[in-house]
């Protein structure tokens, strides 16, 4: 299903309960003038059902931006552990929406925690095959996420690995001299 197909569905399902909220309010208003307790009920249970319903969607959107904004959180999300002690200069960028997810990240890191992350089922890319495992890479990504490839550097690759969607790529790029690591999720239903 397309981003939009989805965003249509959702400003459908918006505009319902927001019709049903209005009503609840107009039945609300209209009860107390009449002083009805019933008409007061009627929508009173319901306006303050949604409105608390409303609340939690918006505290959760919000709450999600601010959980997306702390680059320990993706990083843990990436690679379910907490950072090694030697990740340093931590740097993400984190957006799912509809069908899609994508992950960037960037950090310094010691060769031996490169390893840990490393580990099967990643696999290394030979450089003769490094072209077709960098065309993996979204096209959206940061203005900081910009890796130098040099015969130095080390080309990781792992598919379908985390099971969030039906396709997934994941590519982690590291430079043992700078010690600069690179990684990149695609994620498509």
């Amino acid at each position: 299903m397309g981003a939009g197909i989805v965003a249509l569905f959702w400003l459908f399902v918006a505009t319902i309960f927001g019709g049903m909220w209005l009503v609840s309010l107009v039945v609300f208003v209209l009860g107390r003038k009449r002083k009805s307790s019933l008409w007061s009920w009627l929508g009173g249970v319901p306006l303050g059902l949604f409105s608390v319903l409303a609340l939690a969607v918006v505290g959760s959107i919000l709450y999600g931006t601010y959980w997306n904004s702390n680059p320990a959180n993706i990083y843990r999300l990436a690679f379910e552990k907490e950072p090694a002690p030697d990740v340093t200069v931590l740097q993400s960028y984190n957006y799912a929406f509809a069908d899609t997810g994508i992950t960037f990240l960037k950090f310094k890191a010691a060769p031996q925690t490169i390893a840990q992350l490393t580990k099967s089922p990643w696999r290394l890319i030979p450089r003769k095959d490094r072209a077709d495992a960098l065309g993996n890479i979204p096209e959206e990504k940061p203005t900081w996420w910009n890796p130098k490839i040099s015969v130095e550097t080390q080309v990781y690759l792992c598919s379908n690995r985390q099971k969030s969607f039906a396709s997934e790529n994941e590519i982690l790029i590291y430079d043992p001299i700078s010690r600069q690591t690179h990684y990149s999720f695609i994620g498509i239903d």
